[in-house]
């Protein structure tokens, strides 16, 4: 129905905001962890590459689109949280375990960029995925533009106050995405289609 897909866009909506925030905020915090910038920048290309490798493989072992993407979220919280508490409290001299931290969670967070780009037009109808798609990645983007405010908290508040704000991010993403159905890769039938076949018939 009309109102269930309403309801479905916005729900994909708000978990692309929550994606997005989380991961161009990791990629923007290169620029205030205390560490070379070319190596921090280096290691953040190559988190890439692992995540495409690895959200290639989950989705090809797994038929369930929704509970993969569940586990990357919660492992990647927990990652985030464990560097983030751990600096904030601390405030060691070394940026060791944040750097291990935060790329681990890169990892975790480009992989699930990668399975949202299948995941999320599953939900709809052929007819209209396409649509459905660029509305929620595009409207957003309006998560990237919130990341930069929350990486100044760094400054604001403590070093590695960022990295346990997108843990606890991460925590109501997960919660977002058990709200939202699962899809196995099958073809949704299109209201049209069948509408058209019962009147053939």
């Amino acid at each position: 129905s009309t109102r269930h897909l309403a309801l479905l866009s916005s729900l994909t909506l708000a978990l692309f905001a929550g994606q997005l925030c989380i991961y161009f905020g990791l990629v923007y915090y290169a620029r205030i962890v205390r560490w070379s910038i070319f190596v921090v920048t280096f290691i953040n290309a190559a988190t890439a590459v692992l995540s495409s490798f690895l959200s290639m493989i989950l989705y090809n072992r797994f038929q369930s689109r929704r509970y993969p993407l569940l586990v990357i979220y919660v492992v990647s919280a927990v990652l985030l949280l464990i560097g983030g508490i751990y600096t904030v409290v601390v405030q060691p001299t070394s940026e060791t375990i944040l750097l291990v931290s935060v790329n681990l969670a890169m990892v975790l967070v480009g992989a699930s960029q990668n399975m949202l780009f299948i995941y999320v037009p599953e939900l709809f109808p052929a007819v209209m995925r396409t649509q459905a798609l660029g509305n929620a990645a595009g409207f957003g983007r309006i998560g990237s533009i919130i990341c930069s405010f929350v990486n100044e908290l760094d400054s604001v508040l403590r070093h590695g106050a960022p990295m346990v704000l997108y843990g606890v991010l991460l925590g109501l993403v997960a919660l977002l995405v058990l709200v939202i159905p699962d899809t196995t890769g099958e073809h949704l039938q299109d209201e049209d289609s069948e509408s058209e076949k019962d009147e053939m018939a």
